[in-house]
Parts: structure tokens; C-alpha cells; sequence
């Protein structure tokens, strides 16, 4: 997905447990931080750094209608059925390093 078309927000949990269901949490986080309207709110997370059950996560969102509009151009266009997108962010950052820094 290009770049002005998604929406990265980088958060902290404290306390957080590794165990922990994470998702209301991540969501509510969205709900509020995220200027989309929740019946279009399209998110995923990860979570990407854990320290003395402290965890740093990147939450990422977009709406459903682009997805929609970018899954319509693939089949239209090349006959694909696209069911995961990335960001371009990560997209160029995995095409630069061969592991993870």
C-alpha cells in the first residue's frame, strides 16, 4: 500500500505480558488515534520490541474502502486476487536488509 494511503502509529503497552490478548487493547488504541470512521478502520499490528514487560508496537491501519479500490484494480487489470497487502515502509525496509537489524 503507497505510503499516503496508510496510517503508522507507534505506541507503548506497560505491564504487558506476552500471554496477553492484546487486541481490544491495539483497537482502542486505533479507535482513537486514527481519523478513520470504525465501520472503515482496516488495522493490523505487531508488536516489535519487549523489554521488563514494557512492549513497543507499531500499529498500522488504513480503510477499507482503498483496499477495496486497490483489490478491484488488480482483478480488473491483471486478473489477481490480492487477499494481504503491505506497506511500502516494511516493503522497502525487507528489500534492504536481509535480516532484521
Amino acid at each position: 500500500m503507497p505510503e499516503s494511503q496508510v496510517y503508522c502509529h507507534v505506541f507503548s503497552i506497560e505491564s504487558y505480558d506476552k500471554k496477553d490478548d492484546i487486541d481490544d487493547l491495539v483497537y482502542q488504541e486505533a479507535l482513537k488515534n486514527i481519523p478513520l470512521k470504525e465501520d472503515e478502520l482496516l488495522w493490523s499490528y505487531k508488536v516489535i520490541y519487549v523489554h521488563k514487560h514494557k512492549a513497543t508496537i507499531l500499529l498500522v491501519a488504513t480503510s477499507l474502502s482503498t483496499v477495496s479500490e486497490w483489490q478491484k484494480f488488480f482483478k480488473d487489470h491483471l486478473d489477481l486476487e490480492i487477499e494481504k497487502f503491505d506497506i511500502e515502509t516494511l516493503a522497502n525496509f525487507r528489500g534492504l536488509f536481509k535480516k532484521k537489524p
